[in-house]
């Protein structure tokens, strides 16, 4: 969801990683790359996105760095492979958020290139008891 340059929310999908398409056995990277393309093309996922790995024992994912999130270009071979190697227990949980901007499309800012900004912001609402 956006609001004139301003992103409120990014498309995110959530699946368990044994769901999430890896190289099978004697697979080539071009084979792989294709089948990936086409899951990602099924589920309306784009070719760019981050990717978290929440390990479905979190106490083991807080210490690690599964909970950063890491970027995937499903056209490079090495982050998916990357992507493969950290979705690695079939019952973590792999959430997938969209790029906003894409890379491409990143403000310039005079002399200092291009670069987004991201801001997080908690909101809280409280109910007024009578």
């Amino acid at each position: 969801m956006e609001v004139g340059r301003v992103t409120l929310a990014r498309a995110r999908w959530g699946l368990p990683a044994g769901e999430l398409p890896t190289p099978r056995k004697g697979e080539g990277e071009v084979a792989y790359l294709v089948r990936f393309a086409r899951w990602l093309a099924e589920h309306g996922i784009p070719r760019r996105f981050f990717a978290r790995v929440i390990p479905a024992d979190r106490a083991k994912g807080f210490f690690t760095k599964a909970r950063k999130p890491l970027y995937v270009d499903a056209a490079n071979c090495f982050l998916l492979f990357d992507l493969a190697r950290a979705a690695g227990e079939p019952g973590d949980l792999v959430v997938l958020e969209e790029v906003l901007p894409d890379l491409a499309d990143n403000p310039r800012y005079g002399d200092d290139g291009k670069r987004v900004t991201e801001y997080m912001f908690q909101l809280t609402a409280t109910v007024e008891r009578p």
